[in-house]
């Protein structure tokens, strides 16, 4: 069986064979999936209008989103769509990761072409998106508008008021039912849908009713940013939503019709999925959660195995202050001055 060395495990199914270097719980689960695979599934990036970077380890880079989907047993490989006549038929997952200059048309027509005949489609956006971003995503249900959400209750998890935290999803969407992590968004922008069963539109995740959504860009600027009820919409606001489109006409060899979906989710915030961020809370399991049911792996959301990273430790500000006062500030000053009285004791009495 071409086993050479210890502690190998050889899984076999169907003509086909997979070693796992190892019998850790992961490994396995990836084998299994590896193997009873029928063909290997291709996750392809977009670039050329500076979208996130995956091969980046900078802060703001998609590496470690890369490393992660590659340990779902993905092929992951990066698209320049002007280069190509139409979307690889290959293509699982189709990422779009927040670019900063707009597609051309002939680019949003291959999206087009994509997502009707059955695609999938991970879209992230930013606040100050293109133009052209916005308006091909609307035609599909989507509500956008030039905003970023602010949410103050985000101070008590010591978070910043741009970063809100959700924790609030749709429990009956198979991508967020039963997902109760916290996760969060640095710097989003509301992503609103009609809610419509029949054509699987949905708004996934919600931050909390504290939060609105900002459009005065001076009081943004000068950090003085307040709620106005006129003009702006309170929380819960959706930072994540879905949609589907029924294919017709499909076959199948025996001429029975086979029920295909294209499906686009589409998300107002492309860092909580970056290389500072995807291990925060729930960002990471989310993101893969998001992968995993567009390629319509819907066994991997519940199966992935928890791995032991550095999970940080999120403090309130009055915990913070607490942390800085009392060991910067009052223990020293104790020291020094005890060291002051004994030091002027001895000069008094000497």
């Amino acid at each position: 069986y071409g086993v050479s060395e210890y502690r190998i495990v050889l899984l076999m199914a169907g003509g086909k064979q997979v070693k796992v270097a190892n019998e850790k719980e992961e490994k396995m689960t990836n084998g299994l999936i590896k193997l009873l695979r029928k063909k290997q599934k291709i996750v392809y990036f977009v670039k050329g209008h500076g979208e996130k970077d995956i091969t980046s380890k900078s802060k703001d880079g998609y590496n470690a989103a890369l490393q992660a989907i590659l340990n779902e047993n993905y092929t992951v490989r990066e698209l320049l769509l002007l280069r190509e006549e139409e979307v690889p038929e290959d293509a699982s997952v189709l990422v779009l990761a927040s670019p900063r200059n707009d597609l051309v048309d002939a680019e949003y027509d291959k999206l087009d072409k994509y997502y009707k005949r059955g695609g999938a489609l991970l879209v992230e956006i930013d606040p100050g998106h293109p133009p052209g971003l916005r308006t091909w995503v609307e035609q599909y249900g989507f509500k956008l508008q030039t905003d970023v959400i602010i949410d103050q209750q985000s101070q008590l998890y010591g978070a910043s008021s741009l970063t809100p935290v959700v924790y609030a999803y749709h429990k009956k969407h198979p991508l967020t039912e039963g997902f109760t992590l916290a996760s969060y968004f640095p710097i989003a922008n509301s992503v609103f849908i009609d809610e419509d069963k029949k054509r699987g539109r949905y708004q996934l995740a919600l931050t909390g009713p504290n939060s609105w959504t900002e459009i005065d860009k001076d009081q943004l600027e000068s950090g003085q940013a307040e709620y106005n009820e006129e003009r702006e919409k309170r929380g819960p606001i959706p930072v994540m939503a879905v949609t589907t489109f029924a294919v017709k006409g499909e076959e199948d060899a025996e001429g029975a019709k086979i029920d295909r979906y294209g499906k686009m989710i589409l998300i107002g915030d492309s860092d909580f999925a970056d290389n500072t961020n995807i291990n925060l809370a729930g960002n990471g399991d989310l993101f893969l959660n998001s992968i995993n049911w567009l390629a319509e792996e819907a066994n991997l959301i519940a199966v992935r195995a928890k791995k032991s990273t550095i999970t940080p430790v999120v403090l309130t500000v009055a915990q913070g202050r607490a942390i800085f006062w009392i060991p910067v500030v009052m223990i020293p000053s104790v020291v020094l001055m005890a060291g002051i009285s004994i030091y002027s004791r001895r000069r008094w009495f000497r």
